[in-house]
C-alpha cells in the first residue's frame, strides 16, 4: 500500500506536467475494430513492438540526424571513432526496440481514421488523461509527446557528443554505453516532421527497464 503522502505527491506531479504540456481532458487512440474487441473483452492493454510499426523508417530519424551533424562537425581525425560508435548504436537497433502504446491529441481526426483505425472502419478510444497518467505514473514507463520539428544541433545529446569526441570527456553520463541507452530512449520520442499532423503521444516501456507495478487496473 502507498502512503496519503505518494498519492499525493503523485497527483501534484501528474497535474504539474498536465498543466505544463497543456494536455487537454482526454486522449485519443485509433485502432482497427479486431484489436479495440480485443482490448474490450480481455480488458488489457499492450504496448507495440516499435520495430513492427508502419513508420518504423521514421523510429531511426533522430539517430540519422545525429549522426550527420556529429560527422560533419567533428575534426577527420576523429571520424573512425565516431563512425565506430554510431555503427555500436545501429547495431542496437536490431534488437532493442521498445513497446509503445500511442494516443493522439486530436478527436474525430481524418487522418487518423484512415491511418490507424482501418480505413475508417475501426475505432477511436478516448482516455481520460489525468486518470490514465495516473494509473501509469509507478510503472517505470514514460509518458510523452512525440517531437517532430527539431534543430538536432541545439539537442542536448548533440551537445554531449560533440564534447566527447573533441576532448574524451563525457558529460552527464558516465560511459558509451549509458549514452547510447539515453539515445535510444530519446530516438523513439522525435519523428520525421511529415508526421507533424498526428500529434502523437507515446506511452513507452523501455527494453532494459523492468516495470515497478506489473498490475495496473482501472475502472
Amino acid at each position: 500500500m502507498r502512503t496519503q503522502k505518494e498519492i499525493d505527491d503523485r497527483n501534484k506531479e501528474v497535474e504539474k506536467k498536465i498543466h505544463d504540456k497543456k494536455y487537454d481532458k482526454n486522449i485519443y487512440h485509433y485502432t482497427s475494430m479486431g484489436a479495440l474487441l480485443g482490448i474490450l473483452n480481455n480488458q488489457e492493454l499492450w504496448l507495440g513492438n516499435t520495430a513492427n510499426m508502419n513508420d518504423k523508417s521514421e523510429i531511426i530519424d533522430f539517430i540519422r540526424k545525429l549522426d550527420d551533424a556529429i560527422g560533419s562537425d567533428i575534426s577527420p581525425d576523429k571520424m573512425n571513432e565516431c563512425s565506430a560508435f554510431f555503427d555500436k548504436l545501429y547495431k542496437r537497433l536490431e534488437n532493442e526496440y521498445p513497446f509503445a502504446f500511442c494516443f493522439s491529441k486530436l478527436s474525430d481526426n481524418a487522418a487518423q481514421w484512415e491511418r490507424y483505425a482501418d480505413d475508417a472502419r475501426g475505432g477511436c478510444i478516448v482516455f481520460n488523461t489525468l486518470a490514465f497518467m495516473k494509473l501509469v505514473y509507478y510503472s517505470g514507463a514514460l509518458f510523452h509527446e512525440v517531437f517532430y520539428e527539431y534543430d538536432i544541433r541545439k539537442h542536448a545529446h548533440y551537445k554531449i557528443l560533440k564534447k566527447y569526441f573533441d576532448t574524451g570527456v563525457m558529460e552527464q553520463l558516465e560511459t558509451e554505453t549509458d549514452e547510447m541507452d539515453n539515445i535510444l530512449g530519446c530516438a523513439y520520442l522525435h519523428k520525421h516532421e511529415s508526421f507533424c499532423t498526428e500529434s502523437e503521444i507515446r506511452l513507452t516501456n523501455l527494453w532494459n527497464k523492468k516495470s515497478k507495478n506489473r498490475n495496473l487496473h482501472l475502472r
